[in-house]
């Protein structure tokens, strides 16, 4: 299941919840990447907390999710996921790919803290 929220007028939460697949999960966030940022949206978080099927993803996993979300990226767009340790890769192998592709990204283990960085984030202009 996939649900968008607003927590402020210039911020999405892109959230993913339940037991779904990693694939359905990618698409589902891209496609939501995709309708937002057409919205004007240029501040959004994936929050993936809730999801209970994606597992603990392989380097090469993580690295084409990355190479996803960047190619669904449009200048300017801020993006911080959000998810459990178990999840995260302690060498961040894909923040710094997707820093060295030119996103604007950042992880966290809070959602509040994730819209913090958001907001804090200079020079995004829209909405």
């Amino acid at each position: 299941m996939l649900e968008i929220h607003a927590p402020h007028d210039d911020v999405r939460v892109i959230a993913v919840a339940g037991d779904i697949p990693m694939t359905v999960a990618r698409g589902l966030v891209v496609e939501a990447m995709r309708s937002l940022q057409d919205e004007g949206i240029k501040r959004l978080a994936i929050d993936v907390t809730a999801a209970t099927g994606l597992g603990a993803p392989h380097v090469a996993t993580r690295l084409d999710v990355v190479r996803e979300w960047a190619a669904a990226a449009r200048p300017g767009l801020a993006l911080a996921f959000v998810g459990p340790e178990s999840i995260m890769d302690a060498q961040r192998v894909g923040l710094v790919v997707a820093r060295g592709s030119g996103m604007i990204i950042d992880v966290f283990h809070s959602r509040a803290d994730a819209v913090d960085w958001l907001r804090a984030q200079p020079g995004l202009t829209g909405r």
